[in-house]
């Protein structure tokens, strides 16, 4: 009698440490299984990783892909969250100098935008800065383009971020330079094909706002082109592209060569990777306080 209930004993344990050992493995293979932005995307995997720190560059980066009223951003946070790991790891950022928002609002945008100029502020001319967003862009009735935060609607533009007035904002602030990456496109288009509010709507070629100061920007699209994504990639086409140059490059890429390598390639490969085959060119625009200087410069 003693030795069944023995062995029954040891039955119990060995099926304890059984069942363990499959939530252990369970959990493991949780932990460890990658994404499918990850396992896609080849600019995300062996990023470079800079030896130095940059302790005066500073980087403002928004990621809007889930809108309220409008249509979404396809793959926008992975656009973002990418931007961020490549501003850390190969141009070496310290986390602490990255105002970094996902999914943001009206009151969130112009939030970030005044302490990013309170920093340069505070760092009275030493400091730089680079913005990225991803997310949709949208032309009011003169034409003047916006940045669209997830809460507003493409048709009531008042609490909208105005390119303008973000770039008058940066032309008054002191700072070494200042470079801005719009992943977006302002012609009404959503991310890659069909209008924000509905299919009777026309694309219309947005007003080139001008930067200022010393300002210099990258947009993913001209006129009444479309920002197209890169779905095999699982990234915009624009951000895929920039991502490739800091990662060939090391992030030594000055920005003469980052812009004409991204102009090139999305012109190039919109065609065949956009579902539409249309051509999508970017644009590179800085203020003419900046004469040639700034195709040397560097973001690293």
């Amino acid at each position: 009698m003693k030795r069944v209930v023995f062995m029954a004993m040891c039955l119990s344990v060995m099926m304890c440490m059984a069942q363990n050992n499959a939530v252990t493995k369970k959990k493991t293979l949780v932990i460890n299984q990658e994404t499918p932005e990850m396992r896609a995307a080849n600019v995300d995997r062996d990023i470079p990783v800079s030896t130095t720190t940059q302790d005066k560059t500073f980087a403002l980066i928004i990621a809007n892909e889930d809108y309220d009223q409008v249509a979404d951003v396809d793959y926008a946070l992975h656009d973002g969250r990418s931007f961020k790991n490549y501003c850390m790891k190969t141009l070496g950022i310290p986390e602490s100098h990255i105002l970094y928002s996902e999914n943001a609002t009206a009151g969130k945008i112009k939030s970030e935008l005044k302490k990013s100029r309170d920093i340069l502020d505070a760092y009275k001319g030493e400091a730089s800065l680079i913005v990225y967003y991803a997310g949709h862009g949208v032309p009011d009735k003169n034409f003047d383009g916006y940045l669209l935060p997830t809460d507003c609607s493409g048709s009531d533009l008042s609490m909208a971020v105005a390119l303008n007035d973000m770039y008058s904002q940066f032309a008054e602030a002191p700072a070494q330079s200042i470079v801005v990456f719009l992943d977006a496109c302002f012609s009404g288009s959503k991310r890659g094909e069909g209008m924000l509010q509905n299919a009777r709507a026309v694309k219309v070629v947005a007003k080139d706002n001008k930067p200022k100061g010393k300002v210099i920007v990258f947009s993913a699209a001209q006129g009444d082109e479309t920002a197209h994504p890169y779905k095999a990639q699982r990234h915009g086409i624009f951000t895929y592209y920039l991502l490739k140059k800091l990662k060939d490059t090391k992030g030594e890429a000055t920005l003469l060569e980052l812009g004409e390598y991204v102009q090139t390639q999305v012109r190039q490969n919109s065609v065949e990777i956009s579902e539409t085959k249309h051509s999508q060119t970017p644009t590179m625009v800085a203020s003419p306080k900046w004469g040639d200087d700034w195709k040397q410069l560097k973001l690293k």
